[in-house]
């Protein structure tokens, strides 16, 4: 894998820094780093993108994801991307969101068109970190020229 950090530098959540470590919670529970999943790989979309899906497998609690350190050499924070955040009310439900959309066939059966909300970095500080909502995920395209990934 080419990103150099682990996925639990990246990871926080409403908690404090001080009561956050990357170890199983006092009473058995899992951290929220433990119930995080990250993959990464070239993206489709265009030569050089790289692709990232976050899993939040936690059914209770949003998990941000600070993409300042998901790297050592390369500044995601500062790179425009293109996300994806799939949710829905319950694990149970039949609904799905795309970026807060609900997903449904057109009248026709076919799918909807499945369009990301672009993010261009800016001077604001919480568009470094992308917000997993609970039993939710996220595929974010971004657009990092990284020869790895250039055909």
């Amino acid at each position: 894998m080419f990103l150099s950090t682990s996925v639990s530098s990246a990871l926080s959540s409403a908690e404090d820094d001080s009561t956050r470590d990357h170890r199983k919670e006092s009473n058995g529970e899992k951290s929220d780093t433990e119930l995080v999943r990250m993959y990464t790989f070239c993206s489709r979309t265009r030569s050089g993108n790289m692709a990232a899906i976050f899993v939040n497998l936690n059914a209770d609690k949003d998990v941000g994801v600070n993409l300042k350190t998901m790297s050592d050499t390369i500044d995601f924070d500062l790179v425009p991307r293109v996300e994806y955040m799939l949710t829905s009310t319950a694990l149970s439900s039949l609904d799905i969101y795309l970026n807060d959309k609900l997903l449904s066939l057109t009248d026709t059966g076919a799918l909807p068109d499945l369009k990301g909300r672009r993010v261009v970095p800016g001077y604001f500080d919480e568009q470094a970190t992308v917000l997993l909502q609970p039993a939710s995920y996220a595929i974010i395209d971004f657009e990092a020229e990284l020869d790895l990934c250039k055909a």
